[in-house]
This record gives C-alpha cells, structure tokens and sequence, in this order.
C-alpha cells in the first residue's frame, strides 16, 4: 500500500500543499503546528525533486516514500521546527535518494 501510485500521488500533493502553505502569511490563532516556512521556502528546490520522484510510474523503495511520509507527519522534525539547527534540505534529499527506482533492483541480486 505505501508504495503504490495512489499513496505516493497523494503524499505528493500534500507536499506540494505544504508549498503552498508556506507561502501564505502566518494565521493568528491557528491550531495547527506551526511551519518552518522559511526552511520550506529555501528547500524549494529539494522538495520539487521530492515531487519528481514520487510521481514517477516506476516502482520505488518503501524506505523512500516511509521516509517523505515521515518528514510531513514528525511534528517535532524540520518541516515544523525554525530552529537553523533543523536542516529541511538535506532531510528532503535523503528521502528523494531513497525513492531511486533502481535501487530496487540493486537490493533484489
């Protein structure tokens, strides 16, 4: 299941509304958990890649798409936390590495 077309289009756009997100201001009194905005902004790039390899037909590693899904989900991870400490990009790169579909293929010899 988490790895399926269906599952990874939808983690897709919801990292893909997280984009959009950041870019609108701040909401007083939102109950939500609070975004590192500008670390989404300035990952921009990364979390495009993200969206590229998540929507790819191919089959992908589970690792990959269990890894992107985590990022949105930790509230205490770097798409929630400001601190500079908090490294969103390399965090959105890792998991963009692990959705390689030919590391499927390396780890089925």
């Amino acid at each position: 299941m988490l790895v399926s077309p269906a599952q990874r289009g939808a983690l897709a756009q919801n990292w893909e509304s997280l984009l959009v997100q950041a870019r609108r201001p701040p909401v007083t009194r939102d109950p939500r958990v609070p975004i590192n905005r500008k670390g989404i902004i300035a990952s921009e790039p990364d979390i495009r890649a993200l969206l590229d390899a998540l929507s790819t037909p191919l089959p992908v590693p589970a690792r990959g798409v269990a890894m992107a899904s985590w990022l949105l989900a930790d509230g205490a991870g770097p798409v929630y936390d400001r601190r500079p400490s908090a490294d969103l990009g390399t965090a959105v790169r890792e998991a963009s590495a692990q959705l390689d579909p030919s590391a499927t293929l390396v780890g089925s010899r």
